[in-house]
């Protein structure tokens, strides 16, 4: 009876030790799994159905120059300008309940009152997670906060770029048309519409030759040949 008690005492002790390994395997790959997080290259905001911030990393603290302990458990459109705030909150149920495909564009206003552009994507905290393992978020959203500083200002260079080149073609006193390889015209500057008699926009999708037809000034007329070419 006594060696029975002794191996039954061994085995529990052999099992104690592998559930004390399993548990600090368990710790230490949730540990692991939090400093990917803290340290994403994005921001991760944990939000309910009202869009109150119940968990963020660190990378959305610093994107907003804040504290993480002080955003938690405000509205999201506390940090959202002014300008997206409708925006947000007009889409936001739809984004909440089914975010797969979907995504939002807005600034958001850091501590010193400056703008960050940002797009959000976003899907459902499964509850198989290192986070939503707490009741408290499984099932909430997962925003991911990208930043796009970057390519908005690429895309206001494109259209100060257009507007530009809009500005000096129109300003040019000569007459220019713009035409396909088909003798279609594409555009117009405003001396070139003048001259017709015309509005720049009732020019376009016109025959160059046809509009030309009968005009004393064509030899003033300079025509820019927009050539189209077939490629595999």
């Amino acid at each position: 009876m006594r060696q029975e008690l002794e191996i039954h005492q061994i085995e529990l002790e052999m099992q104690n030790e592998e559930l004390r390994r399993a548990q600090q395997e368990l710790a230490l790959s949730r540990d692991r799994y939090l400093e990917l997080y803290h340290q994403a290259p994005v921001g991760y905001v944990i939000a309910d159905a009202a869009g109150i911030v119940l968990q963020a990393n660190e990378t959305f603290g610093n994107m907003l120059w804040a504290d993480l302990a002080s955003i938690r458990y405000q509205p999201l459109t506390k940090y959202i300008r002014e300008a997206d705030k409708n925006q947000f909150l007009s889409r936001y149920r739809s984004f909440f309940k089914s975010p797969a495909g979907k995504h939002l564009e807005i600034g958001l206003t850091r501590a010193d009152g400056s703008v960050l552009a940002v797009k959000l994507t976003g899907r459902k905290m499964a509850g198989d997670g290192a986070l939503s393992q707490d009741k408290v978020l499984a099932g909430q959203l997962l925003i991911t906060i990208s930043d796009i500083t970057s390519r908005k200002k690429a895309e206001k260079a494109i259209i100060r770029a257009k507007q530009e080149w809009e500005q000096t073609f129109d300003a040019v006193p000569d007459l220019i048309a713009i035409i396909d390889g088909e003798g279609v015209i594409q555009r117009v500057n405003r001396a070139f519409a003048a001259s017709m008699g015309l509005p720049p926009e009732a020019c376009i999708n016109r025959s160059c030759e046809h509009l030309l037809k009968d005009r004393d000034f064509v030899s003033d007329v300079q025509v820019v040949k927009r050539l189209i070419h077939n490629r595999e």
